[in-house]
């Protein structure tokens, strides 16, 4: 319970604001709005919370720009960031947290290919973000929206110092960019104060290439719909792959904002892990296209086979695991080669996609410091170093539509 004003002179109560808490370890909120007087309740179970609280631009009493989201520490949270301690609430016990919102900023931008390019002046129909700088993981966005003028974009309830980054439409041949600089570690700051910013400038897109292509099933005819076909840069493999995420009705796929640079494309598998991945020119020496700003290059046409995956049910020894904890590896148990990886699901379930109906694979599990959980694999332990270190003991598994019986994960002991 609690009482939500203005921050400011006479700090005025504030309806309608959104209350939310969130669970710890628990999957799903519990909302609320304040009254008229800026109170609110919520009636929890014990247990520990974040507890933050939001009246954005477009809510009746939000005014043009909303207020600075914050949360139970009284740190602004305007791009959704959670306190880094919760606060606990005892069974039967009372909790009263009152915050104060500051009337947050709205940002102008406006985005445009360069002279040059193949699209010139205002775009429209960009994505536009804004990061708060110092956004490390790329997690923490607010997406800007049209405001009807062509390349003009308007984002609310900011604070701080941020950075703009843009991706142009698909098809425009344009390179995504940020304000001051071509990604968002390089880019120039934004400060934010209340009211209405706008950016000293527009952010200019530059020309890139642009790869087409077509995924088939392996009848050769068939489309192959909704599997991820990628660009891998050979000159930057770490720091160039684009994606077009996924193929059409039709099987076909455009991979815009390409550098010049030499390129290998490749699938990955689709959603539910039912084709394997392949690549222009096979797996194993795939063919390299080299691309020029401005051009677009047809690469012809994938050939995909039918996969299977490998799933089923996670726990722990002192109960369910944490979404996306746990990393989940297949490694082909013949040769001791690499075949997938991918973390587990909110639901604790993990999931293996794309694999060879006629091969096996050893399953094995780890944390990414591996000091949560003893590293180990179906059916045998593991140091959990790498591949080559898995037991011949481990289970030699054939992927299938059917789930695997329950893995339970044990809980590593702190010395």
């Amino acid at each position: 319970m609690g009482v939500v004003t203005a921050d400011g002179a006479g700090t005025p109560t504030l309806e309608g604001v959104t209350v939310t808490a969130t669970r710890t370890g628990v999957v799903g909120t519990t909302t609320t709005s304040t009254g008229a007087d800026g109170t609110y309740a919520l009636d929890l179970p014990a247990g520990s919370y974040h507890v933050c609280f939001s009246l954005d631009a477009g809510q009746a009493g939000a005014g043009a720009h909303g207020y600075v989201r914050e949360c139970h520490d009284g740190l602004p949270a305007a791009f959704g960031q959670l306190p880094p301690s919760p606060i606990t609430l005892a069974v039967g016990g009372t909790r009263t947290i009152d915050a104060a919102l500051a009337v947050a900023g709205s940002l102008t931008i406006s985005v445009a290919g360069d002279a040059d390019s193949v699209s010139p002046g205002p775009t429209a129909l960009a994505e536009v973000y804004v990061a708060p700088v110092g956004n490390a993981d790329g997690n923490l966005v607010r997406v800007a929206t049209e405001t009807g003028v062509p390349g003009t974009y308007e984002v609310h309830g900011l604070t701080g110092n941020v950075t703009v980054c843009a991706i142009p439409p698909s098809g425009s041949q344009l390179r995504a960019g940020c304000f001051g600089g071509r990604t968002a570690d390089v880019a120039d700051s934004v400060p934010i104060t209340s009211g209405m910013t706008a950016m000293p400038s527009a952010i200019v897109l530059t020309s890139a290439a642009l790869i087409t292509g077509t995924v088939v099933q392996a009848d050769g005819t068939t489309p192959a719909v909704g599997v991820d076909v990628y660009a891998l840069d050979r000159a930057d493999p770490f720091g160039q792959t684009f994606a077009a995420m996924p193929t059409a009705a039709d099987g076909s796929f455009a991979i815009d904002g390409l550098r010049a640079s030499t390129y290998v494309v490749c699938t990955t598998t689709d959603q539910d892990g039912l084709v394997q991945p392949n690549c222009i020119g096979g797996t194993a020496t795939p063919t390299e296209f080299t691309v020029t700003v401005g051009e677009v290059r047809p690469v012809g046409t994938i050939t995909v086979q039918p996969g299977l995956p490998i799933f089923g049910p996670l726990v722990t020894t002192s109960g369910p695991v944490p979404a996306y904890d746990i990393l989940a590896i297949a490694y082909d148990a013949d040769t001791k080669t690499f075949a997938d990886a991918a973390y587990n699901y909110d639901n604790g379930a993990f999931r293996l996609r794309g694999l060879d109906p006629a091969r096996e694979y050893f399953v094995c599990f780890r944390t990414a410091n591996m000091t949560e959980y003893v590293p180990s694999c179906i059916g045998s332990t593991w140091d959990g170093s790498n591949e080559d270190s898995v037991p011949p003991t481990a289970t030699r598994i054939t992927p299938s539509l059917v789930a695997q019986a329950e893995v339970v994960l044990e809980v590593a002991v702190t010395p």
